[in-house]
């Protein structure tokens, strides 16, 4: 046996997993399944990023949306008018919560998305789109600036 590793199990392979676990099948059938499921782990030994969720009300619904939608640009000035909130009031909560501000926690969400992302194959142009960014080299430089390695680094197959 060899040694212990973290993995990376993206949608794909955890679809997969829940199938096998749930479905009857033939014994060749079920094998080539275990195969692929073989095939689509990745090295998790890549650095990854944690968005710690807020429980505050004032600011839990925001940070959901958010995690549904990183794409969405909408700024703190934005968010108070939408819930009928100061800006300062949002600002102090999720420093209070989460020890970051509200774009350092929203630039999380979004990288923690795009490794999602990365790790189903899209093309970085996609991803960098799919969690708001307007150009790949924006995202790149972003992504690059959190996690310490260009975003085509994630990609499945390639060695960290």
């Amino acid at each position: 046996m060899g040694p212990v590793r973290t993995v990376v199990v993206n949608t794909a392979l955890r679809e997969l997993l829940a199938h096998l676990d749930w479905t009857p099948m033939p014994r060749a059938q079920r094998l080539r399944a275990q195969e692929v499921c073989l095939e689509l782990i990745t090295d998790g030994s890549r650095p990854t990023i944690t968005v710690p969720l807020p429980h505050d009300q004032r600011i839990a619904e925001i940070a959901r949306q958010i995690m549904a939608d990183p794409a969405d640009n909408h700024s703190i000035d934005d968010w108070a008018y939408r819930t009928s909130q100061s800006s300062r009031t949002i600002a102090r909560a999720f420093r209070a919560e989460t020890g970051l501000t509200f774009t350092q926690w929203r630039t999380h969400a979004r990288m923690a998305r795009a490794v999602e992302l990365l790790g189903e194959d899209l093309p970085v142009r996609v991803v960098a789109r799919r969690v708001g960014y307007t150009t790949s080299s924006a995202f790149t430089a972003a992504f690059r600036r959190l996690l310490k390695q260009p975003p085509s680094e994630f990609v499945p197959g390639r060695a960290p």
